[in-house]
């Protein structure tokens, strides 16, 4: 089965996300920017694999200048290709001007978070890394209370049923 992560990734513009720029110059070199990065990701090995992976709650998209790309329950071994493909992208989008990027993997063990960023302004909104655990315990279980609470409940829940047992059974003679 091998060790799983969740991994998530973004690159954006730098401006981009502090909201709409002051002139229409600035507008311009922006949407120029984004438009550069589309082309170097769309290009990419790493893109060229995303778009023949199997999409469940895996993917990649596009957002409000910025490529986003998620992965859960992954093997990220350094080895596999799309793990070469990804450093490789992430390598040559940090020698872009005015670009910035997040990447994060959260492993199976305990605090087995790994962040990367670069840039002016990289996404850190974009995923919040956390680890966690899941119970297979019924949700009844919990809030029942004290142990000895239960216990005495059903003394006397036998109690009252042997009493009424017995009562019955003397009626019915």
């Amino acid at each position: 089965m091998g060790y799983r992560s969740d991994v998530g990734g973004v690159f954006s513009v730098d401006d981009w996300l502090g909201g709409e720029p002051e002139t229409q110059e600035k507008r311009n070199l922006t949407i120029a920017k984004y438009k550069e990065m589309i082309g170097l990701i769309k290009l990419s090995k790493f893109y060229e694999l995303m778009q023949q992976a199997e999409v469940d709650r895996n993917g990649i998209g596009w957002k409000a200048g910025g490529f986003y790309f998620k992965a859960e329950n992954w093997k990220w071994y350094p080895d596999y290709d799309v793990v070469e493909a990804w450093n490789e992208l992430w390598e040559s989008m940090q020698e872009v001007e005015g670009i910035s990027g997040y990447f994060c993997r959260v492993g199976e063990e305990v605090n087995d978070i790994d962040q990367e960023s670069f840039g002016d302004e990289p996404d850190w909104d974009a995923f919040q890394p956390y680890t966690g655990m899941n119970c297979d315990v019924d949700r009844e279980v919990f809030g029942k209370g004290d142990i000895d609470e239960e216990i005495e409940t059903q003394k006397e829940n036998k109690t009252t049923q042997s009493s009424s047992a017995s009562h019955a059974h003397a009626t019915q003679a």
